[in-house]
């Protein structure tokens, strides 16, 4: 059978993974997934995780002058102010975070 490695056919680990992520149609979904831009919108700009998996944003550049992390749980929700200065904001799935700012931003999300 062509293109079904056997024990004799060295195999390609990437290829092997691919075929993995597809068969249990994981691609694109948290893990493994490839980092993607955030396009911003007017500030105060607040960003939501609405995937089934955490993401990592980096926060690039800009003039930030204030960041705030949000996470509701059974209709309470709490807001933690963070440092302005470039970084990485962690965001479980329904978290939130609030930029605002003055000179724009480069924000990439990583699915986690």
């Amino acid at each position: 059978m062509s293109g079904v490695p056997s024990l004799q056919t060295p195999v390609d680990n990437m290829l092997w993974r691919q075929t993995i992520l597809k068969l249990f149609n994981l691609v694109g979904r948290g893990a493994g997934a490839m980092p993607y831009p955030v396009t911003l919108g007017a500030s105060p700009f607040t960003f939501t995780n609405t995937n089934q998996y955490a993401l990592d944003v980096v926060i690039l550049g800009g003039t930030v002058s204030a960041l705030t992390f949000q996470r509701s749980i059974q209709g309470r929700t709490t807001t933690v102010t963070l440092p302005t200065a470039s970084g990485i904001v962690r965001l479980s799935q329904g978290d939130a975070m609030t930029l605002t700012y003055t000179g724009t931003p480069t924000l990439q999300a990583i699915p986690r």
